[in-house]
């Protein structure tokens, strides 16, 4: 579960439940609207910033959130077994 809160901690914005374990990684989108989120549960979700809603989640073994310096992309790195899987995942057209 993560809380997101305005900056001063005085209200809270939103609480979002998707994943079923500790949230290990974080990384928000260079424009700020968009983040993704890694966890123990074996998956990572990928959330609009303005709505606070969840528009993908995937099952993967996901070890390194990260977003490129590329404004239309992010590159998620994941581990399984001895390989390594990249996603790279379009947000605009």
């Amino acid at each position: 579960m993560l809380k997101f809160c305005t900056p001063d901690l005085a209200m809270l914005q939103a609480v979002l439940s998707e994943h079923s374990a500790e949230v290990v990684g974080v990384a928000l989108h260079p424009t700020n609207k968009y983040f993704i989120t890694a966890s123990a549960d074996k998956s990572w979700a990928f959330y609009d910033l303005d709505s606070m809603l969840c528009m993908a989640q995937v099952l993967s073994p996901l070890c390194v959130v990260y977003f490129s310096q590329l404004l239309c992309a992010f590159v998620l790195v994941c581990g399984l077994s001895s390989q390594l899987v990249v996603y790279i995942v379009l947000v605009c057209g």
